[in-house]
């Protein structure tokens, strides 16, 4: 499986702002023959909040450049437009590559689905732990009491400390939810293990967590 920088496919815009003034200028961009003008007009109808290009952004999901997917993808999950989760799903599932994958399971996080929440929990256990840890996260902002026991297990067993340490701030934010009350006690038994860690970032991370849960029990 190819393995991409994220950071190679978030371009400046400055060259396209010179010749694209409107939504229509923009939707014209995101049909170009050029990867990265399609690349930056993807990037940028998200940062302009031009709804009227979730649809010319759902088909680049399909595009030949993994650049313009990852692009499409985070502007998708910034108009948070529901018709796009669907084939944002799609998108995930049969990409071949690494970084699409990551970047659609962060994105998944904003929109509360049945079908998301599946993908999310069966990617939670994907063979790379980038993936792995960007899943937790996204299931930490839409799951619920179910997630939390696959999130506890994470920040314990996980062989991954970047998962743990991802795990452990996620539980720590989920315990201030209500759909979670039962699990609180839970959650600190297990941030408290983490932060007897000899891993300085998840040592952090577990003290930082206990912070807000004490604040949270004096409300």
């Amino acid at each position: 499986m190819k393995k991409y920088c994220l950071l190679l496919f978030f371009l400046p815009l400055f060259s396209l702002s010179s010749f694209a003034e409107s939504v229509t200028d923009y939707l014209s961009l995101l049909k170009s023959t050029d990867s990265v003008t399609r690349m930056r007009a993807a990037q940028t109808v998200g940062n302009k909040k031009m709804k009227k290009a979730v649809p010319a952004l759902i088909s680049l999901l399909g595009d030949e450049s993994p650049g313009v997917v990852i692009n499409a993808i985070v502007s998708l999950g910034m108009l948070r437009d529901v018709s796009s989760v669907k084939p944002l799903i799609e998108a995930v599932e049969k990409s071949t590559y690494t970084a699409v994958k990551i970047m659609g399971a962060q994105t998944l996080g904003y929109f509360r689905d049945k079908k998301v929440l599946n993908l999310l929990r069966k990617l939670a256990d994907s063979e790379n732990p980038m993936l792995r840890a960007a899943a937790c996260r996204s299931l930490g902002r839409v799951g619920d009491e179910h997630d939390v026991d696959k999130l506890m297990e994470k920040a314990e067993k996980d062989d991954s400390d970047l998962v743990k340490k991802v795990a452990v701030d996620t539980l720590g934010e989920m315990a201030e939810m209500k759909n979670v009350k039962k699990k609180r006690k839970a959650i600190e038994e297990v941030i408290k293990r983490a932060a007897k860690s000899k891993k300085e970032k998840i040592k952090r991370s577990a003290e930082k967590a206990l912070k807000r849960l004490r604040r949270e029990k004096q409300k």
